[in-house]
């Protein structure tokens, strides 16, 4: 690994996108407006300089505490 590469469990934007299914706009959104009432909060970054990368286990956690429905019906 050189020092310009992040680490494989690092995401960029357009790669959490594509892992999400969600669009750039909804993560530009979440992390500029933070929390908003009656609206799915945004997933946790990490920002490195004037990059913004997504941890994937905070990625993972982020989707299982934000399921619904199913068996228990949560």
């Amino acid at each position: 690994m050189t020092n310009t590469e992040a680490p494989a469990r690092l995401l960029s934007e357009r790669d959490t996108c594509t892992y999400l299914g969600m669009s750039r706009s909804f993560l530009a959104r979440a992390r500029m407006d933070g929390p908003r009432n009656g609206q799915t909060p945004g997933p946790p970054y990490v920002k490195l300089g004037r990059s913004v990368r997504y941890d994937l286990l905070d990625l993972d956690q982020w989707l299982r505490e934000n399921r619904h429905g199913g068996a228990s019906g949560g």
